[in-house]
């Protein structure tokens, strides 16, 4: 009986310090990608202050004073970025990125028309 007793005490020992350390999730952490660069003007190049940025159709954040944002994203991720005047760019991070760190710089064209001038009359009334 003593010894039947001493086996199953090595069993449960076993369960109880072997199994939780198995047990334990790892996290990856290579998946998450630092995303980081400038917004700027397609003509002028000049940085394009609080423009936004969403990942996935969800609202992220906002660029700097002088359009510089850094933020992390998953590989297949879509990024976009918009701002009043200017057409939206739209960025899907690939999955074929080997480094923790990629940097980019973003470039918004115009978004709006020019017309001619246009003259106003009065109207005549009998």
């Amino acid at each position: 009986m003593k010894r039947e007793n001493r086996v199953y005490g090595m069993i449960f020992c076993l369960l109880v310090f072997i199994l939780p350390a198995k047990g334990q999730v790892v996290q990856d952490t290579t998946k998450h990608i630092l995303f980081h660069g400038v917004v700027m003007d397609a003509l002028t190049l000049t940085p394009i202050e609080n423009s936004q940025v969403m990942i996935n159709r969800t609202f992220s954040s906002v660029t700097g004073k002088s359009g510089e944002f850094s933020f992390f994203v998953n590989k297949k991720d879509t990024v976009v970025f918009s701002s009043m005047g200017y057409k939206p760019a739209t960025m899907i991070i690939s999955d074929t990125l080997s480094n923790k760190d990629f940097i980019a710089g973003i470039y918004l064209n115009n978004d709006t028309l020019e017309i001619p001038e246009v003259v106003i009359l009065p109207r005549y009334t009998n």
